[in-house]
């Protein structure tokens, strides 16, 4: 392309970099014509006129361009000012309280309801949980039923502890205690439901024949014992009595040696007292020889 000289380099060289950078660009319209004519040769005529057509349009491609940087600056002011907008939305659900599952707040109703479901919740977990530790062996694992709040999460809000409370048949004894634990697993939570006192009028029931029928073993027991201590008595004062019989027969025995015959003995003991009586300590045997100076009386 030529171009005619203008007055001073300065100029030239500020037209020539116009004119490059407008060659380079996209073309846009109205700047085709200004082109044409600045290449007409011989137009020295026109050189003043170009000159300030094309400061004019530097000037306007300047001033373009501020307004599109401008735009573009403000469309990224609008991005970060919508994206600051969302955060601060995020965190003010966040800060007002318990949301929906959605992520939206939830309202003074909603929020009375997920307390009361919270409350409910926690009191029906402890509630089960004293009978499961009070109950021992005796009790099962806790089952709940649920309602969905407004937040989405699951809350109990009833439940039950499956308890053995049955008898133990034949031994009045483990029924006993087997009836105080299930009495103490029933009432152990702070409040009591009517079935859990249900459960525990029913033990309190078992333990109660439980006690009566130890009572009457127990009778049994010590009316066996005192009949056989009485038996054993008996078999000892007949054992004794025996003796006796057999000692007093061995007795009688050793007088009948000794006297076989009464007759004879009681003849003897006649025979004793007539000779005492005829031969005093002092009396002259009749049968010696008499004195040959005595005489008779």
């Amino acid at each position: 392309m030529q171009i005619s000289p203008v007055s001073t380099p300065s100029t030239y060289w500020s037209v020539t970099a116009t004119e490059n950078a407008r060659i380079n660009a996209a073309p846009r319209s109205g700047e085709a014509t200004l082109s044409q004519a600045d290449q007409r040769p011989g137009a020295a005529g026109n050189t003043q006129s170009r000159v300030a057509t094309q400061s004019a349009t530097a000037t306007e491609e300047s001033a373009g361009s501020r307004r599109a940087t401008e735009r573009a600056d403000d469309g990224r002011q609008g991005v970060t000012d919508e994206q600051r907008g969302e955060e601060e939305k995020r965190d003010a659900a966040t800060t007002a309280g318990p949301t929906r599952p959605d992520g939206t707040p939830l309202d003074d109703q909603e929020i009375r309801q997920l307390d009361q479901l919270k409350r409910t919740d926690q009191e029906v977990r402890q509630h089960e949980r004293a009978h499961e530790v009070a109950g021992g062996p005796y009790t099962g694992s806790a089952s709940y039923e649920y309602e969905t709040g407004p937040d989405g999460q699951k809350y109990a809000v009833a439940g039950e502890v499956p308890i053995d409370y049955g008898p133990v048949p034949g031994d009045p004894k483990a029924t006993i205690d087997k009836m105080q634990t299930v009495i103490s697993a029933a009432m152990a939570p702070a409040e009591p439901s009517s079935k859990d006192r249900q459960v525990a009028a029913q033990a309190r029931q078992y333990m109660l024949e439980a006690k009566l029928e130890a009572a009457m073993q127990q009778s049994e027991m010590n009316n066996a014992r005192a009949g056989a201590e009485s038996s054993q008595r008996d078999n000892v004062d007949a054992a004794g009595a025996t003796g006796d019989s057999a000692s007093a027969s061995k007795s009688a025995e050793g007088i009948a040696i000794m006297a076989p015959d009464p007759a004879s003995a009681a003849a003897a003991r006649g025979s004793l007292a007539a000779a005492s009586v005829a031969q005093p300590p002092n009396a002259v045997d009749p049968t010696a020889n008499p004195d040959p100076n005595a005489r008779a009386a």
